[in-house]
């Protein structure tokens, strides 16, 4: 299994400003009417479009040991990657966004992203784990 060429640090404060960014992006052109709803997503949230994002943030600062990753008791998508240090999870929590639960959320009104929201938590410290941490294409 390759080893990641890639540490945590290398998800700096100015990445992370950025991630903030998109996901602010994201958040801001979520429209739902009266009964939560959006033309496009249905009843549905917005983290798997956030995810995606922030993947794009991290790939297009040469990180590209990521992947998206559905977790499916909670119906919530977030970025698993593999480092020097091991096995983390990059999020940002839908609970500060969104509220609800299965495939029916509500936004959140006027929320603002900082880089303290981007949770970024070690998951194991053996980096040859990723292969179970993630799906294999």
């Amino acid at each position: 299994v390759s080893q990641s060429r890639y540490r945590v640090k290398d998800i700096t404060d100015v990445v992370k400003d950025e991630m903030v960014r998109v996901a602010q992006e994201q958040y801001d052109g979520w429209q739902q009417d009266e009964h939560g709803v959006n033309i496009e997503l249905g009843r549905g949230g917005i983290c798997h479009l956030i995810a995606d994002d922030l993947i794009g943030v991290l790939y297009k600062h040469k990180i590209d040991n990521v992947q998206s990753v559905c977790s499916s008791y909670e119906q919530h998508v977030y970025i698993v990657g593999q480092f020097k240090e091991g096995i983390y999870e990059i999020d940002i929590p839908y609970d500060i966004y969104e509220t609800g639960g299965g495939f029916t959320w509500k936004k959140r009104p006027d929320v603002t992203f900082s880089r303290e929201d981007i949770v970024i938590r070690r998951l194991s410290s053996d980096p040859s784990e990723y292969k179970d941490y993630v799906d294999e294409f």
